[in-house]
């Protein structure tokens, strides 16, 4: 039996800091949640981008966007959906069972795990934490 998935964000590309504010505070009427910078090396082995990436995270009804500032030339190359599930371990081998690898990313003593759907579709999975 296939567990529920929960949409924790969906990460998207804008070309400015400008833009990405535009749209996502003005147009959609989120409110931005924070910012941070995602080091090369992590850009590197996440999404194959040789650079560091500055991010933004906005907040909605609709849910959490975490936009990566990068130029056209990269474009879609860090654009991914993060997920939970209720047991992760189960769910990445389910992934196997499909011929769905996983790929495991050191970010200091986290580990960030990601899947590539059948048309090479990136998705972060997570753990759901339990409610209390």
């Amino acid at each position: 039996m296939v567990e529920p998935v929960q949409l924790l964000h969906v990460a998207l590309q804008n070309e400015s800091i400008d833009q990405a504010e535009l749209f996502f505070e003005s147009v959609l009427g989120c409110k931005k949640k924070k910012t941070f910078r995602l080091e090369k090396t992590l850009a590197k082995e996440i999404f194959g981008l040789d650079q560091e990436l500055e991010a933004i995270q906005f907040e909605g009804d609709m849910g959490m966007f975490e936009i990566f500032i990068c130029p056209s030339t990269h474009f879609a190359s860090a654009q991914h959906v993060c997920i939970a599930v209720k047991d992760r371990d189960s769910f990445l081998l389910t992934c196997r069972r499909y011929n769905i690898p996983s790929q495991l990313v050191h970010r200091g003593e986290k580990t960030l795990y990601f899947i590539r759907d059948f048309s090479g579709n990136l998705f972060e999975v997570k753990e759901q934490i339990p409610k209390a």
